[in-house]
């Protein structure tokens, strides 16, 4: 469900990790509401007696994400893939000849004749063919390494050039193994472009784990190519660094790229060990009161905090330990925080089960789909109240009738909370649908929901005038008399004023000869 792996928090690392911390200054986030937009078909003015299936636009994002899911399956099963494999294979059956430079062009003249540049898709043999250079060229990169690595731009874009795209760091990591780091730092430092040097070293020296050749490694080299790489470079190293031997490596490190690789290592634990060991490095000094601040106000470790699979009451009160909560908690920071996100990412996120279809398609009820849902995200706890909220936004810009199963109360909670879903939701779906949730709502003149109504029509207005153009302004001219007209209306003038002259001097004339 998560980029991490969740793991239980317990009450007792909650409080001792905070009381370890004890930043009394450290940064509040203050909670902004956000709005999961959803593409609404821009093709006809809208009149107030047509309505549209919004399933449309729903259909069409389920279909790009299908689209990239089965990329991703494909992209995983090329022969490239296979073919480092055969690199490997070529490595061992090959050996160095007498003259390493002139078997490799020999060797690339053959290649040439096959013309690869030219095809659309290299074939197994293709890249068997590639894999066979690749492996000549790290026989001439170990003999002389300065010839052959400043030789590569000059060898052009063509077969070499494929050549590289596809082995590079296949060639590198052998020849750093052959050569060892320190020789490898004489001629690394010629190949371009540079970053491929970088990512090179941080897989080597993640891969290694030898704290000797870190720590010669960042006193010769800790700024190569540039200083501003370093920190980047430091976090990668952390990528691959043996988890066991974390400890050594977080006391060679300094400075932001510490931080970086210090939250890095936790991701690749259990959150609650992840957490604990972070405590620890604070306990035995190897994280001072700046490195703290520091990693107190960026974002890494808030994100870490809240994607916790610990319940949600838990996870508020280490937010507000580290700072990242105000000591008075409210409905909207719950919802916004911590509710919505595990919400988008159980209804959208790469691993989502396809509950909207299920619903829209009407497999499943609104009150099932709710129940799935909840079962497959953490303990809510006080915050179950702005998951049934933001289930019903999602279900009711799909189905505004079947999605009211979920709003338990009278009368005045279910206007409430068609209210509430206008003002806060509903963005980018066709304003028919829009007009179709704010007529239902029939407590019109209680003075909350006005406000909620009038905020409402505000919010959407800038969006479908840049959609809809002047035929949002003819849809909303052609409404019933009535507060959802004015309101409308006024909304428009409001997003009109700056961009759109014309259409703001014909909203004021509406807006004047209104009753």
């Amino acid at each position: 469900m998560s980029s991490i792996h969740r793991r239980k928090l317990t009450s007792i690392l909650l409080h001792a990790l905070a009381a370890g911390i004890g930043i009394a200054s450290a940064l509040f986030i203050k909670a902004q509401p956000e709005h999961h937009d959803r593409h609404a078909e821009k093709p006809r003015t809208p009149t107030r007696d047509s309505s549209q299936e919004t399933s449309e636009s729903i259909e069409l994002v389920d279909a790009l994400i299908a689209n990239f899911k089965a990329q991703s399956a494909a992209h995983s099963s090329r022969p490239l893939f296979n073919s480092h494999k055969r690199f490997e294979e070529h490595l061992n059956e090959l050996e160095p000849s007498s003259d390493p430079q002139a078997t490799f062009q020999a060797l690339l003249g053959e290649i040439d004749q096959l013309g690869l540049r030219q095809k659309d898709k290299l074939t197994e043999k293709d890249l068997d063919a590639l894999a066979h250079l690749a492996v000549r060229f790290t026989h001439w990169l170990n003999a002389d390494p300065h010839a052959a690595i400043k030789a590569l731009p000059a060898l052009g874009s063509g077969t070499a050039g494929m050549m590289a795209a596809h082995f590079i760091m296949s060639i590198l990591e052998e020849a750093t193994q052959k050569q060892g780091l320190q020789k490898t730092m004489e001629w690394i430092v010629d190949l371009s472009p540079p970053h491929l040097a970088v990512q090179h070293l941080s897989i080597y020296l993640g891969k290694q784990g030898d704290i000797e050749e870190l720590r010669w490694y960042l006193t010769e080299h800790a700024d190569f190519p540039v200083p501003e790489w370093a920190e980047s470079l430091q976090a990668a190293i952390a990528s691959r660094w043996p988890i066991e031997e974390r400890d050594a490596l977080i006391s060679e490190l300094s400075g932001d790229g510490k931080l970086r690789a210090l939250m890095t290592l936790a991701e690749r634990m259990d959150g609650s060990e992840g957490l604990e060991w972070i405590q620890t490095m604070m306990a035995n000094g190897l994280i001072d009161a700046n490195e703290l601040q520091s990693l107190t106000e960026g974002n890494q470790l808030r994100e870490f905090i809240r994607e916790l699979d610990s319940p949600l009451d838990e996870r508020i009160e280490l937010m507000k330990e580290f700072g990242y909560a105000p000591e008075k908690i409210t409905p909207s920071f719950k919802a916004y925080q911590i509710v919505r996100p595990e919400v988008n990412q159980a209804l959208y996120g790469p691993d989502a089960k396809d509950w909207l279809y299920w619903f829209r398609s009407g497999e499943m009820s609104a009150q099932e789909v709710y129940d799935g849902v909840l079962e497959e995200i953490p303990d809510l706890g006080t915050g179950i109240d702005a998951f049934r909220n933001q289930m019903f936004r999602h279900l009711a810009e799909d189905d505004l009738e079947r999605a009211m199963e979920l709003v338990t109360g009278g009368p005045e909670v279910q206007n409430m909370m068609r209210a509430s879903a206008a003002n806060w939701h509903f963005h980018s779906v066709d304003p028919n649908e829009f007009y179709a949730l704010t007529s239902s709502i029939t407590d019109i003149d209680n003075p909350k929901i006005q406000k909620q109504l009038s905020n409402g029509w505000k919010n959407k207005a800038s969006g479908n005038l840049e959609r809809y153009g002047e035929s949002y302004l003819q849809w909303v001219a052609a409404l019933p008399e009535g507060p959802n007209r004015i309101w409308a209306l006024e909304g428009l003038e409001h997003a009109s004023r700056n961009k759109h002259p014309e259409i703001n001097s014909q909203v004021t004339t509406l807006l004047n000869e209104a009753p």
